[in-house]
């Protein structure tokens, strides 16, 4: 190549002395000796055996653009700390020095690595690093989503809808995703929202959500009588929360008996 260009990364370097140290502290894969030709300059390259067959380039550019080294927009540089260790020049036994600066790797700490998403297995760049994919379980687009699929069922009514509305969303923030963490998510779901299903009037609907669990042999019938005595606990220690249900219990009983009078 026709310069003081780099062959990899099109660097010029202006001068030998520059490009031959540019090679040397980038390019661990090689060694690189200069013959100096009364013409020209002859770099030539060898294998480096003491190499450790380690990656030493930027793994993100290689798994989010594979087919192109070449960035097509800015990209955000992580931090990172680069130690060089140097020892002092070995002495041959016929006297000379020996130059093992070749021999000689920076040790990188920081993110010098790939990660990669927790739900989707993707590799992460540079602009999620900062953001925990753990902490993605519940993100409002899903919410939404999940909300409108329930609201699309028409052989069930509003008020289990709004049950499986508050259940899906609790599940999906904690991240309750095995039948034994069911009796766990059940004593949870009632302490955060028990007051909230007593206030919209769906007590029923909460009872027949623990049957179907039952009857689906998820959770047994003693932790089922346990999330029930747990909301009903809970309008014991909360006077506002009785009256609410006691009222809420009286509409129901009016609706049922005008009901009975139109038939």
């Amino acid at each position: 190549m026709a310069g003081f260009v780099c062959p990899w990364c099109n660097i010029d370097g202006r001068s030998i002395a520059v490009l031959l140290m540019h090679l040397k502290h980038n390019h661990f894969r090689f060694k690189f000796s200069h013959v100096e030709k009364p013409e020209y300059h002859c770099v030539e390259v060898t294998v480096n055996e003491h190499f450790d067959g380690s990656f030493a380039g930027n793994p993100q550019r290689t798994a989010l653009h594979p087919s192109s080294n070449r960035r097509r927009r800015p990209l955000r540089c992580l931090s990172k700390s680069e130690v060089i260790v140097w020892n002092n020049k070995k002495q041959r036994q016929n006297g000379e020095l020996e130059d093992d600066s070749e021999h000689q790797r920076p040790s990188i700490f920081g993110h010098q690595r790939l990660y990669y998403h927790t739900g989707t297995c993707m590799p992460i760049g540079s602009e999620g690093i900062d953001v925990d994919s753990e902490g993605e379980n519940d993100p409002e687009w899903l919410q939404t989503k999940t909300q409108i699929m329930i609201d699309e069922f028409t052989d069930v009514n509003s008020g289990e809808k709004e049950m499986w509305k508050m259940w899906n969303l609790f599940k999906m923030k904690h991240n309750f995703v095995g039948d034994k963490q069911m009796p766990y998510a059940l004593n949870q779901f009632v302490n955060s929202s028990g007051g909230t299903i007593v206030q919209r009037q769906l007590v029923r609907n909460f009872l027949v959500h623990v049957s179907g669990f039952f009857d689906f042999g998820v959770i047994s019938q003693y932790r089922a009588l346990r999330a029930i005595c747990d909301l009903r606990s809970l309008l014991v220690k909360d006077p506002k929360l009785k009256t609410d249900f006691s009222s809420s219990v009286q509409k129901q009983i009016d609706f049922a008996k005008e009901q009975l009078k139109q038939k």
